[in-house]
Order: C-alpha cells, then structure tokens, then sequence
C-alpha cells in the first residue's frame, strides 16, 4: 500500500512537471514564431536589417526553429555588403532541422559572389 501511494505520488510530480515544462515550452515556441513573422514582415518591406534583429531574437526562444534559420540567411544575402558566412551557417542550420531550402537561394549566393 505504502509504495502505490508513493508510486502514485512519484507519477504526480513527474506529470506535473512534464506539464509545466511543456506549457513554459509552447510560450518560448510561441514568442519565437511571432518574433519570426514579424521579421518576415520587415524583409517584404526590404528591411533586412531590422529583420536579422527579430530573427535573432526568435532564436533566442527556440534556437532549432529552421524558419528562422532560413530567413536569417536570406537576411544576411540581402543586406549590403552580404555576410556571406552567417548567411551560409544559416542555411545549413535550416537544412540541418529539415527546412528545405530552395535551389534559388544557392543560386543567389553564387551569383553574389561572382560580383565580389
């Protein structure tokens, strides 16, 4: 008797700290996706800089958001001069947790680099 209610008491604790993890979680993941939209926002506007500010921060909440990633590198492409290497860690970051990158952006990148 005396371990099930211990036992029941353990699988209490461990629920609700599960629990709580997971909704401190959703809110960081949550703060992170907003942060990234409205970088998204600055950049159709042409706004990079202010861009790679939000998107930084979006990191901040959740550093394995390959969104932001990406849009990090197209970022550091469109901002003059281009940051070359952010813009590539960026992107393999982004590949790394599964955004698939377009053939574009590759492309872009070349093209950029030619001109230097």
């Amino acid at each position: 008797m005396r371990k099930t209610i211990l036992f029941a008491i353990v699988v209490v604790l461990v629920v609700g700290v599960g629990v709580i993890f997971s909704v401190k979680n959703k809110g960081a993941f949550e703060k992170s996706r907003l942060l990234c939209d409205k970088a998204i926002a600055f950049m159709e506007e042409g706004d990079f800089n202010s861009a790679i500010n939000y998107l930084e921060q979006s990191l901040e909440f959740n550093e394995r958001y390959p969104k932001a990633h990406y849009a990090l590198a197209v970022s550091y492409l469109r901002i003059n001069p281009p940051d070359f290497s952010s813009a590539i860690s960026h992107r393999d970051q982004a590949q790394k947790l599964g955004y698939l990158v377009p053939e574009w952006f590759d492309n872009y990148l070349r093209i950029l680099r030619a001109k230097e």
